[in-house]
C-alpha cells in the first residue's frame, strides 16, 4: 500500500524556490547589497517578505521601498511604493529583486540596463526545472536529484482531496489519469481501481511516480495526452488541473473521447477565474476559465454534467455546485465536473 502523508509529516516543506533563494544569500549575492528594492506588488512580494522575516531578517532590514511601473505614492507591507527612476534617486538602491513571477522576464528586459550603472538585478525564479517548479513531489528522491516541496497544508490537500473525491467513481474500473504528474493521485486511484494507467508529458515525473507509486495494477507512460498511442478505452478518465494548460482545447477532448467507453465517466477541474484568458498568477497556465465558459465547453462534448466545488482552506473540502458559483473567490476555488459521456 502506497504511503500518502499526514498533516503531521507534512510539516513545513521549503521547495525548491526557497532553497534557491538561501543559496543566493548564502552566497552573499543579496545579503551583501546594502540598498534593496522589490519590484512587484503581487502575491510572490508578499510571500517573500515573509520568508525573509522569518529566515533572514539581516537582507530584510535593508529593503527600502518597493518598486511599480504604475502604481506610486502608496504603502504596501509597510514600504513606500515607487517608480524605478524615483526609487534610484531617493534611496540609492544598488540591489532590485524582482518579485514576480510571472512577468519577471518582462520586467528584467525593462530594467536590465541600469546594471551598467552598478546595480544588481536578480530574479528570484530563475534556475528552475519547469517538472521541479509546478509539480509536487512528495518525498525526497535523491537518485533522481528531487526534493519533496510541499508548501502548505492547503497546496497539498488541495490536490489529494480531489482524488479521494473521484475515488468512488473507480471503484473496480478501468482508470486513465491524465497528466497524472508525479502519480501521487495515481496511487489512490490504484486503491479501488481495477486498472489505472496515468499518462504525464515529462519524463521526470514519471520516472518519480514509477519508483514511489508503481504497482500490480498500475502502469506509467510518458506521453502527450495529445498523442497517446496505447489502443483500449477506459471506464473513467480523471484530468485535474489540467485544461488550463492546455493550448488547443479541441484536441484535448478528442483525447478523451477516444479513450472513454461508452457510457464512461470524465472528472474533470480546473482554477475559477473572474474572466476568461491568460492567467495572471500562473506562469505556465495558457487559459483560464469562468464557470459560464467552463459549463459551455464541456456542454459541447458531454449530454449530463454535475458540477462541484472546492474552497482552497484549510479543510479543502468538495461539495456540490448549485449551478452557479456563487461567491466563487478567484485563486481560492476549484471547479470539478463530473460528465457523463
Amino acid at each position: 500500500m502506497r504511503k500518502i502523508l499526514n498533516l503531521n509529516e507534512l510539516g513545513e516543506f521549503s521547495g525548491e524556490r526557497e532553497e534557491y533563494l538561501f543559496k543566493m544569500i548564502e552566497s552573499e549575492k543579496i545579503a551583501s547589497s546594502k540598498r534593496i528594492a522589490l519590484y512587484g506588488l503581487g502575491k510572490h512580494t508578499e510571500k517573500l517578505l515573509r520568508f525573509l522575516g522569518k529566515h533572514s531578517m539581516g537582507v530584510k532590514e535593508k529593503i527600502c521601498c518597493l518598486i511599480d511601473k504604475e502604481k506610486e505614492n502608496i504603502y504596501m507591507e509597510g514600504y513606500p511604493v515607487l517608480k524605478l527612476g524615483d526609487a534610484l534617486k531617493m534611496y540609492q538602491i544598488d540591489c532590485i529583486i524582482i518579485s514576480s513571477y510571472r512577468f519577471q522576464d518582462e520586467i528584467y528586459e525593462r530594467i536590465h540596463k541600469i546594471q551598467e550603472d552598478g546595480v544588481k538585478i536578480y530574479k528570484i525564479y530563475n534556475g528552475f526545472d519547469e517538472d521541479v517548479m509546478e509539480r509536487i513531489w512528495l518525498f525526497d528522491d535523491d537518485e533522481l536529484g528531487i526534493k519533496r516541496n510541499i508548501w502548505s497544508a492547503e497546496v497539498y490537500y488541495g490536490h489529494i482531496n480531489r482524488y479521494y473525491w473521484a475515488l468512488p467513481f473507480c471503484i473496480h474500473k478501468s482508470v486513465l489519469d491524465m497528466a497524472c504528474g508525479c502519480g501521487y493521485g495515481t496511487g489512490i486511484i490504484s486503491e479501488k481501481a481495477d486498472y489505472v494507467t496515468g499518462v504525464d508529458i515529462s519524463q521526470l515525473s514519471i520516472s518519480y511516480a514509477k519508483r514511489h507509486f508503481n504497482d500490480e495494477n498500475t502502469d506509467f507512460l510518458c506521453e502527450s495526452i495529445y498523442d497517446i498511442t496505447f489502443d483500449k478505452k477506459f471506464d473513467v478518465i480523471t484530468s485535474f488541473e489540467t485544461i488550463e494548460h492546455i493550448d488547443d482545447e479541441e484536441k484535448y477532448f478528442a483525447t478523451i473521447k477516444r479513450y472513454i467507453k461508452d457510457n464512461g465517466v470524465a472528472l474533470i477541474s480546473t482554477p475559477y477565474a473572474e474572466k476568461d484568458g491568460v492567467c495572471s498568477f500562473n506562469r505556465w497556465h495558457v487559459n483560464e476559465y469562468t464557470f459560464q465558459r467552463f459549463q459551455k465547453t464541456l456542454g459541447k462534448h458531454f449530454k449530463d454534467i454535475i458540477y462541484y466545488r472546492q474552497e482552497l482552506d484549510n479543510t479543502c473540502a468538495i461539495s456540490i455546485d448549485d449551478g452557479t458559483m456563487s461567491g466563487a473567490v478567484y485563486e481560492k476555488t476549484v471547479i470539478l465536473a463530473v460528465c457523463f459521456n
